[in-house]
């Protein structure tokens, strides 16, 4: 009995969370190697025409972030999991769609971001510079709103992209509240260095935490229209 209180306790929990966060993120960070090498070389050579290499150098976070999110949805939802297994299969699995949705969301990136570019040098409005920033900040929103989405079921592209714009419709405050969150924490990461060996952890885990009541929502609703066509 008590060993099982000391294997329930804060401590243990805590140390549990701690090499979750930790592993997480040094697996996220291992298989986005590409990103990073080209980040650092932007970083000592500060030059215009890193943007294509941007572009290609980070399309592995995509099935990273899946797999990412998947992980840390399974922490929130059982307190518990086996991370490297859960992991690197969730990685496998989400593989192509991780591929697709993440090209998908970096181009409408590419796309604000060159309007703003755009507006910048072509016109001194203040109010339209301000327009394409928050819809840029819209993109984002709406990208961290699907990737949960994507990483807890399978469904065709046309049908989450559906299931995405109805909830986002409804549960805008969570999207808005995940961008607050995630740049809140990239922000402190900077601030402070130690956290750089958790943050993306840390970031998926509370986007997850988040967006939890409506991905059992939709679960639900899942469930609810295969027991109807059970019965039917």
């Amino acid at each position: 009995m008590k060993k099982r209180e000391f294997g329930e306790g804060p401590i243990y929990v805590l140390t549990n969370y701690i090499f979750w966060f930790l592993l997480g993120n040094i697996y996220f960070l291992l298989l986005n190697i590409p990103f990073i090498f080209v980040f650092t070389l932007y970083l000592m050579n500060p030059v215009e025409g890193y943007t294509f290499l941007f572009f290609l150098s980070s399309i592995p976070i995509g099935p990273a972030f899946l797999a990412l999110l998947s992980t840390m949805g399974k922490i929130v939802r059982e307190k518990d999991v086996n991370l490297t297994s859960h992991f690197f299969g969730a990685y496998k699995k989400n593989f192509f769609e991780g591929i697709f949705y993440w090209i998908l969301f970096i181009l409408f990136i590419m796309i604000v971001y060159f309007d703003l570019l755009f507006v910048n040098s072509n016109y001194s409005s203040a109010i339209l510079t301000r327009v394409v920033q928050i819809l840029g900040l819209f993109v984002i929103a709406f990208g961290l709103f699907v990737f949960p989405i994507v990483s807890r079921f399978y469904f065709r592209a046309k049908d989450t992209l559906k299931i995405a714009i109805k909830y986002f419709v409804k549960k805008v405050h969570i999207a808005i509240t995940n961008v607050v969150i995630a740049g809140g924490l990239v922000y402190l990461a900077f601030k402070i260095n130690i956290l750089i060996i958790f943050i993306f952890s840390i970031i998926a885990y509370c986007i997850m935490f988040l967006q939890n009541p409506v991905l059992q929502e939709i679960e639900d609703s899942i469930e609810n229209k295969e027991n109807k066509g059970n019965k039917e």
